[in-house]
């Protein structure tokens, strides 16, 4: 509901005595609140309300009028002309709120592009380091592997010499004690 129907709402006798509580999120600032008192709102309240505190500002109405303490606030008497020209206002004023905030989350969202950009470059950049690094631990292993390789081929060799002196020498062993045995 707006600004505008409130005026209509308390312009008619029939509704004219009924308590009028404009609660909204959308009219928020001041200049609204005393153009909404101005149309003939009873009370003026910014959304979100805690429940307690709203139930209560409805309990004490309530109670005002049982007590026959409420008188209900008239509309003030501004032309047709001035009204729509507020009414106007508070919708030029919710515009610019709504372009300031749009203005605002663009620029919010510009700054996280452009986080989300460096930080995706700065992802780009390690990959490439991790991917020449590996490159590079790839080489050394290989060079690393031929030469334990190498290494391994030239103990093999010497063990296999070892072995085939290891054997000539028992063979020459074998052979002296034969020579020896022949002698005797």
């Amino acid at each position: 509901m707006d600004l505008h129907y409130a005026a209509n709402v308390k312009k008619n006798d029939k509704l004219k005595n009924i308590p009028f509580i404009f609660y909204t999120a959308t009219y928020t600032d001041a200049k609204d609140e005393e153009f909404a008192l101005k149309l003939g709102a009873d009370k003026f309240l910014i959304k979100p309300q805690d429940p307690d505190v709203f139930l209560n500002i409805i309990k004490d109405l309530f109670d005002k009028i049982k007590q026959n303490e409420f008188k209900p606030r008239e509309v003030s008497n501004l032309s047709e002309e001035i009204m729509l020209t507020e009414y106007n206002y508070a919708l030029i004023r919710k515009l610019e709120d709504k372009m300031n905030q749009t203005e605002e989350n663009e620029k919010s969202l510009k700054e996280y592009v452009i986080k989300l950009e460096k930080s995706i470059e700065e992802k780009r950049i390690a990959e490439e380091k991790i991917i020449k690094m590996n490159a590079e631990l790839e080489q050394i292993i290989e060079k690393k592997t031929m030469e334990l390789q190498k290494r391994v081929s030239e103990l093999q060799h010497f063990h296999d010499v070892t072995i085939e002196r290891e054997i000539r020498m028992q063979e020459m062993k074998a052979e002296i004690k034969r020579l020896k045995g022949n002698n005797e």
